[in-house]
């Protein structure tokens, strides 16, 4: 909880301190205008990161929508989700139309958006761009939910997600594997059987 509170108290914090429209920025500023924010996350391990989520899914990225945020001070990445498999649920999915599949909505601050002409981006301190996770990609997420949005964030921002590749889970960016120690790379099949072992009663 404490950990949760205080993402989210930096989160709107920063949120209140660039309340300048980016687009407008870009207008005065020759094309472009970005933005930089801070959070402070704990070093997360995979215990923690279970235990601190609601909703913990093995899925395929299937959109990345970057967007301006509502007061339009900085830009959010909203990810779309189909699952594979759900390790962990405590709040119930709505349920798919008919002939439709259900789908995930995660977002988080930062990306890069290009509006009419005019590149918009956030830089988030300690994430990257270039090893955010794109369409197509499998990844094993750990969610909470925004209620007033409708949408999920990551756990512990960076640490709550992992890349699927090759058949391997690995931490999403470097900088997460450096902090967080991780040693070697697990067979997705074993770290999601290791999940279910983890919250067994």
């Amino acid at each position: 909880m404490k950990l949760a509170t205080s993402i989210v108290i930096a989160f709107f914090l920063v949120s209140a301190l660039a309340a300048q429209s980016l687009l407008d920025r870009a207008k005065r500023e020759g094309g472009s205008a970005t933005t930089t924010m801070g959070f402070e996350c704990d070093v997360a391990g995979v215990p923690e990161l279970l235990s601190q989520s609601e909703l913990v899914l093995y899925g395929r990225i299937i959109e990345v929508k970057p967007r301006l945020s509502p007061d339009e001070s900085y830009v959010m990445t909203d990810y779309v989700i189909a699952p594979l498999r759900v390790v962990k649920n405590t709040k119930p999915m709505s349920t798919a139309r008919p002939g439709e599949s259900t789908r995930i909505v995660v977002n988080r601050p930062g990306g890069i958006l290009i509006d009419g002409g005019y590149r918009l981006s956030t830089k988030v301190i300690g994430d990257s761009e270039s090893e955010a996770l794109k369409v197509g990609e499998e990844a094993i997420v750990f969610l909470q939910y925004r209620a007033a949005a409708q949408t999920y964030a990551f756990t512990s921002g960076p640490f709550g997600a992992f890349r699927v590749a090759n058949g391997r889970v690995q931490a999403v960016t470097k900088e997460v594997a450096q902090r967080r120690g991780d040693q070697q790379l697990s067979a997705v099949n074993a770290f999601l059987d290791e999940l279910q072992r983890l919250q067994a009663p």
